[in-house]
């Protein structure tokens, strides 16, 4: 009897260590993503509509598997939104007379899942809400600093979907895009005039899995 209660044993051990086992083989742990590309804007603001600048990311989180080709986990990290600018020809001249500056940065945390499409190829998904500070300044020419500054902060969601190539167990090359949306926001100097905007960034980068 203690012999058939011992293979019985041994035997449910066998199967439940089988079955974790996939698990083990999702993107469990934590991880680092870095990424550099660029940024295009959309806004109520003519100038700067359509507008492109460089973006880059920095960000680090922790995933856990939650099958064998599925994890789930959360994200947080710095995303740089780029600048952009637009000069004001002098009137009868080449030369500019006034320039205008955009810049958005922001701090992100949200949900980042993953999913494993073929033995190099992976999924990523990504959304979450993300504190945005977006600054404005205006220099005459000849002037080596603004002379009107200012600063608008605000909540927005951003989404994200990217595709991931395994060169090793543990590094991925990716390719990302990002869009960050706020429809509400409006500066202290022009406070009866809405400021809608949304960016999407397209980013190259690498993700380091511990």
């Amino acid at each position: 009897m203690q012999k058939l209660l011992f293979a019985t044993a041994v035997a449910l051990s066998s199967s439940l260590a089988s079955f974790a086992a996939p698990a083990a083989d999702a993107s469990s742990g934590a991880f680092v993503h870095a990424g550099m590309g660029k940024t295009r804007y959309v806004t109520g603001v003519k100038p700067f509509n359509g507008k492109q600048g460089a973006s880059f990311d920095l960000l680090g989180g922790y995933r856990w598997g939650l099958g064998r080709d599925f994890a789930l986990g959360g994200e947080a990290g710095f995303a740089q939104l780029g600048s952009v600018d637009h000069r004001f020809p002098a009137v009868g001249k080449k030369l500019w007379a006034t320039q205008n500056l955009m810049q958005a940065s922001a701090w992100l945390a949200g949900v980042n899942a993953k999913w494993s499409l073929t033995e190099q190829l992976s999924l990523v998904g990504r959304v979450g809400i993300a504190h945005v500070k977006t600054r404005f300044s205006h220099r005459p020419a000849g002037s080596k600093r603004a002379t009107q500054r200012e600063s608008i902060q605000s909540r927005t969601p951003y989404f994200g979907i990217g595709i991931g190539y395994a060169v090793t167990e543990h590094f991925d090359l990716t390719l990302q895009a990002t869009r960050y949306s706020s429809q509400s926001i409006r500066t202290k100097r022009s406070s009866k005039i809405g400021l809608g905007w949304s960016a999407t960034t397209y980013n190259a980068g690498m993700e380091y899995r511990f």
